[in-house]
């Protein structure tokens, strides 16, 4: 359960950092009036209000992208990273695991009858 959370965290904060690092510099080639702070305060909601309506299309591709490269490719990167490490994971056969412990009980249990023992004391086999 660490390593969920843990997970969650670290790729938040890496998706946030990629979206700031590609939005305020789209955001600023497109209006170069605008602060980061503004930007940060507006958020994703507030956008619309910060630019006038001719350069909202380009706000918005900026933004869009922005969120593309903070959370599909880190995503898929992690994701490709599982999917190498899944290779170094030992493929352990449990049914065989099974059968084996079935097969050991099935012994102890035969050597069980074998061993009855006799009303008038004593074994009747000698195993």
């Amino acid at each position: 359960m660490f390593f969920n959370q843990l997970g969650a965290g670290v790729i938040v904060a890496i998706a946030q950092s990629v979206i700031a690092n590609h939005l305020y510099p789209a955001m600023l080639a497109v209006d170069p009036d605008l602060t980061i702070p503004e930007i940060v305060r507006a958020g994703a909601t507030g956008l619309k209000a910060l630019v006038p309506a001719a350069d909202l299309p380009a706000i918005l591709e900026a933004y869009a992208k922005s969120i593309d490269l903070g959370v599909y490719v880190p995503s898929a990167v992690f994701a490709v990273l599982a999917f190498l490490v899944a290779f170094g994971v030992e493929w352990k056969n449990i049914k065989a695991e099974a059968k084996r412990k079935d097969d050991l009980e099935k012994d102890k249990s035969a050597d069980a009858e074998e061993d009855e023992v006799n009303p008038y004391g004593g074994r009747t086999s000698y195993v």
